[in-house]
């Protein structure tokens, strides 16, 4: 009997690959809002997806969801995995991290982006959703050619102003710091004014000799602490502004 010949040979057999998913799931969304650092790097390696800035359905990233809600460990872990610190959504009006972090008054939040990189000066378009849709440009649901929001100018309070635009300290600009620096300041200029007058006590001591042992000779204690010091000490001091609320 012949012998059956065994069937051609067809094309090697493939495994499946799921395909990566094209936005972020509601689970790390939620974590992401929650501030559940490991949840959402578990999440982002589980469910596959190929870039750190993958977007929502509203074309946010986790790090808009991270600056939106003040959670400093999650932006810090998502900058240090190459997220995209100036990246804008469509959701919130085209804005940036930054721009979340300075409406929501999160002092931290902002120096942390400031710190990697974010463009302070970066325009964003914040109209409201009915007045874009309802107005001359109905359709238009992504206005790029006239922005019209600033990080600055959705700051809440001085700390985050300070935070984003880092000035200079100065005893005019004083007033803007929080009440704990100005406290920490204040306590200072009054170990400076008692120093001052210890030393001058001291002095006049051993001019008049009242005793003769002591006479002429500097104690450390007695050194005077200048105004100019102290005044060096707070610039030195000022930042991080966080560090004081």
């Amino acid at each position: 009997m012949a012998a059956v010949a065994p069937p051609p040979a067809g094309p090697p057999l493939l495994r499946r690959v799921s395909p990566a998913p094209t936005a972020l799931s509601p689970a790390i969304w939620a974590a992401a809002e929650a501030g559940d650092t490991d949840t959402v790097l578990q999440l982002f390696e589980a469910e596959g997806y190929r870039s750190i800035d993958a977007r929502s359905m509203y074309q946010s990233t986790l790090l808009h969801a991270a600056a939106r809600h003040g959670h400093v460990q999650l932006a810090a872990a998502l900058l240090q995995r190459g997220s995209g610190v100036n990246e804008l959504d469509y959701g919130g009006m085209r804005r940036t991290p930054l721009h979340w972090a300075c409406r929501g008054g999160h002092v931290a939040l902002v120096e942390l982006l400031v710190a990697a990189g974010a463009d302070t000066k970066m325009q964003a378009d914040g109209r409201c959703w009915s007045k874009l849709v309802q107005g001359a440009r109905c359709g238009s649901l992504i206005p790029k050619d006239s922005p019209t929001e600033s990080a600055e100018s959705l700051c809440r309070n001085n700390a985050v102003r300070l935070a984003l635009t880092r000035p200079q300290w100065t005893p005019e600009l004083h007033h803007m710091w929080p009440q704990r620096f100005r406290d920490a300041v204040r306590l200072l200029l009054l170990a400076c004014s008692c120093s001052c007058g210890a030393a001058a006590y001291m002095d006049l001591d051993a001019a008049a000799g009242s005793d003769a042992a002591n006479a002429g000779k500097q104690l450390p204690a007695t050194l005077p602490l200048s105004r100019d010091i102290v005044l060096e000490v707070a610039a030195a001091a000022a930042y991080p502004v966080s560090a004081w609320l």
